[in-house]
């Protein structure tokens, strides 16, 4: 437990961005495991990392800032009606 911690500490407060980090991130906020979750348009600016997290069809744009919680929003679907 304590290795993927010192992980994500150091890849956080160097600026980088790794989607095995990001996928982990998402993985308890969007509720798909790791494994399902796909992450692009990565980007880092001041320590604030953004991307989308994709899985199962649906897009989740997230972002976070050591040492605050990961916080993901989902894509909103249009809804049609008969």
């Amino acid at each position: 437990m304590m290795k993927p911690l010192i992980l994500v500490v150091c890849v956080l407060l160097t600026g980088c961005t790794s989607a095995k980090i990001s996928r982990s991130l998402a993985s308890g906020t969007v509720g798909c495991p790791v494994d399902e979750i796909t992450i692009s348009n990565e980007t880092v600016s001041s320590g604030v990392h953004n991307f989308t997290a994709t899985c199962r069809g649906v897009d989740h744009f997230c972002t976070y800032m050591y040492p605050n919680p990961i916080s993901c929003k989902s894509e909103a679907k249009a809804v049609t009606g008969k």
